[in-house]
């Protein structure tokens, strides 16, 4: 059923392009010819785009036949994904089960019970939420999440190798690749796998070269985005969106340092006339519309600062949107009654 779901997503919008899916496109296509440098962006990482530049290698489509091959490449993505989660299930259930043994009681659910339970919930986030539909980086960042949870269940079980430790490392760093909020989410995970360590002095070690592999896979894009920016950064996202969503900055284009407090734009896009408004944005950013190619280059100076008005806006926003997303289905319902019992 999760094929067959992922399967009609993908036939369905085939042909659907967003406004972020044009930027990870044409970065794919930039870096056929201009190689690894172009996936330095301040705002876009650079995993998604990899995979989609491969795949035009690899298809070589005209534009007619783009947008087609980027949603079957999702399918792709998709499918791997549902490979990360049925690892992350089994591991969870294995633990679940480990911890019936040791306390010698039983659940009131079964593990077949929560395994098709947890299947529902893996088909209702691939029909509403992380959709192989969109294209977006969220199936990456999604499958590598799975992986890495996966793996510190197999550590908090005791049964986790050099390999192990050396996998969950990598998988962190392929996750940051993807999504630059995986790069501090990282560091929880981390923290989280040197506290499901036992105390022996060979376990410490192993959960080091969790850390070790990590900033190697990590080191190269956070050099080369701070050489680019002048400033030690893992991306500008994050700053970006906190300046706009909390403190009120104009939201995906045309900040010119309003409202005040937020800073002061390094290179805005250069305003022609007033009424209507008019900008020119030629040079220095390619693509077909410069301003989303990069933004972190037309935001460059801005300053995002602590609001608690703005920040509980926020809060209450995005528990509103969450809100909405849970309530499409009331089947999720049944899933969360069920893992709170089990």
């Amino acid at each position: 059923m999760a094929v067959v779901v992922g399967l009609i997503q993908v036939w369905a919008h085939r042909h659907n392009i967003n406004p972020d899916s044009i930027s990870y496109i044409e970065i794919a296509q930039s870096a056929r010819e201009a190689g690894w440098k172009t996936y330095v962006n301040g705002y876009w990482s650079p995993l998604y785009p990899f995979l989609l530049t491969n795949a035009f290698r690899i298809f070589d489509p005209g534009p007619l036949w783009e947008s087609t091959v980027v949603i079957f490449a999702n399918l792709a993505i998709y499918l791997a994904n549902l490979a990360c989660f049925e690892w992350f299930l089994r591991e969870l259930i294995l633990l679940r089960d480990a911890s019936n043994r040791s306390a010698d009681r039983g659940f009131p659910i079964s593990s077949r019970t929560l395994w098709i339970c947890g299947y529902v919930f893996f088909l209702w986030a691939g029909q509403f939420w992380v959709t192989p539909g969109w294209v977006s980086p969220d199936l990456c960042a999604a499958g590598l999440g799975y992986l890495a949870t996966a793996a510190l269940l197999r550590i908090h079980r005791g049964q986790a190798s050099w390999a192990t430790f050396v996998f969950f490392g990598a998988v962190l760093g392929l996750g940051y690749l993807a999504k630059a909020p995986m790069f501090p989410l990282a560091f929880v995970f981390l923290a989280c796998g040197f506290l499901a360590v036992s105390s022996d002095r060979r376990a410490w070690t192993r959960a080091t070269l969790a850390v070790v592999v990590f900033l190697i896979i990590a080191a190269p894009l956070t050099v080369s985005l701070s050489m680019a920016k002048g400033s030690m950064t893992f991306g500008d996202s994050g700053r970006i969106n906190y300046a706009e969503f909390v403190n009120g900055a104009p939201k995906y284009v045309h900040w010119e340092g309003e409202p005040p407090g937020t800073g002061i734009p390094t290179h805005p896009p250069r305003k022609l006339l007033g009424e209507p408004p008019l900008y020119e944005f030629a040079t220095p950013i390619g693509g077909s519309y410069p301003l989303w190619y990069d933004p972190s280059y037309w935001y460059e100076g801005i300053k995002p600062h602590f609001s608690l008005k703005g920040q509980l806006m926020a809060l209450y926003r995005t528990m509103s949107s969450y809100l909405r997303i849970f309530s499409v289905t009331g089947t999720l319902y049944a899933v969360f009654v069920t893992l709170f019992f089990s």
